[in-house]
């Protein structure tokens, strides 16, 4: 056998290995390399979804934390439980102090929601409507803002019936008021 012959038959030989071990070991391991490379992408699509549902919390905790001190300013702003006492007081000084005559209350059933009450209160009054200028303190109107202002009291869902007592010509004019609005409590 000549050199080149030898040589011959050893590269087909080598080359024979070779293939075998490209189609069987090599081939093999490319696979699993690209099995790997594509779980490694999908992991990383997987954590930046993740941290996207992460920011997404974040912001909700946010908002729920931003309703709960809403929530807690205005369980500051009502009385935490029904004091009448404490609302006929309130109703007698307004009058007393807009030179108003209190004539009625009534207090209507207590109606009971979630986290919160309300009731219904109707009262009746009578004098001036106005005070004779813009400082004086008296008068319906004045009565009103004061009751619309004080945090125990809602006169925007009730309503106002006003009769005039003054004859035509008076100087001053008085009236006549039945005031309906509710009042809240915060359940505790």
């Amino acid at each position: 056998m000549s050199n080149g012959m030898a040589f011959l038959l050893a590269l087909i030989l080598g080359g024979g290995i070779f293939g075998w071990w490209y189609t069987s070991e090599y081939q093999a391991y490319q696979e699993q390399i690209a099995s790997l490379e594509e779980s490694i992408q999908e992991l990383k699509r997987k954590i930046a979804s993740a941290k996207d549902v992460e920011r997404e919390v974040e912001e909700y905790e946010a908002e729920i934390k931003k309703k709960q001190q809403e929530l807690e300013k205005l369980k500051k702003e009502l009385p935490s439980k029904l004091e009448l006492d404490v609302l006929i007081n309130k109703l007698e000084y307004l009058c007393l102090k807009h030179g108003m005559n209190l004539h009625d209350i009534r207090f209507g059933n207590l109606t009971r929601f979630e986290g919160y009450s309300e009731m219904q209160i109707d009262i009746s009054v009578d004098g001036p409507f106005m005070g004779k200028d813009v400082e004086d303190d008296r008068g319906l109107l004045k009565l009103l803002k004061d009751l619309e202002k004080d945090k125990y009291f809602n006169t925007d869902v009730g309503m106002v019936n006003v009769t005039g007592k003054s004859e035509v010509g008076a100087k001053k004019v008085e009236v006549s008021a039945s005031i309906s609005m509710k009042t809240y409590v915060v359940e505790e």
